[in-house]
């Protein structure tokens, strides 16, 4: 059952005393610096990445709930992903610390990625004034959705599209509405 893995290992160290244990892989992924293996699988990431503008990365969270400590009562460990949609290749991700929540971690993930001239979409718990500085600071787009948890964004929004639909979508300027309010 092991040959294959065993295989695949000799390719790049040898063994001249079999497949390492368990325990031995354990130990190994035990001493890497998380922060230092983060930032290499970034920069691997864009390094494979074919960066175009107008790249759409969507940025969503994950919890993976199979890793957690039932007695310790923790839920999982959440991460906040970069998904390049064109090259369908994560750019990178951060962990959303337990007592915080993706809001915070957002603006974080953006400085550390080169985002420069792409579309960045979230869910509407990230529409946020925090997100948008951030993705404006690093010279790219976004589009946020915007639901019931922003109700006046969502007025000014609704009342915008309802004055361009009245003029035909002819002479409508943004501008002049924010002035007659």
């Amino acid at each position: 059952m092991l040959a294959p893995l065993e295989d695949w290992i000799k390719q790049y160290v040898e063994l001249p005393f079999g497949i390492p244990s368990h325990d031995t892989f354990g130990r190994t992924f035990g001493i890497i610096d998380n922060q230092a293996f983060n930032q290499f699988l970034i920069q691997w990431a864009d390094h494979l990445r074919i960066k175009t503008d107008n790249e759409i990365v969507a940025m969503d969270g994950k919890t993976l709930r199979g890793n957690s400590k039932k007695q310790k009562r923790v839920g999982g460990l959440h991460l906040l992903n970069a998904w390049s949609v064109e090259n369908s290749i994560c750019l990178g991700h951060i962990d959303v610390d337990i007592k915080s929540n993706e809001i915070t971690a957002i603006p974080k993930l953006i400085e550390i990625l080169d985002l420069k001239g792409c579309i960045i979409t979230t869910d509407a718990l990230n529409t946020q004034k925090t997100t948008t500085v951030a993705v404006i600071n690093t010279k790219a787009d976004y589009v946020l959705p915007v639901k019931g948890n922003h109700k006046e964004l969502l007025e000014d929004i609704e009342l915008l599209f309802e004055d361009a639909t009245s003029q035909d979508y002819r002479g409508f300027d943004a501008d002049q509405f924010e002035t007659q309010r």
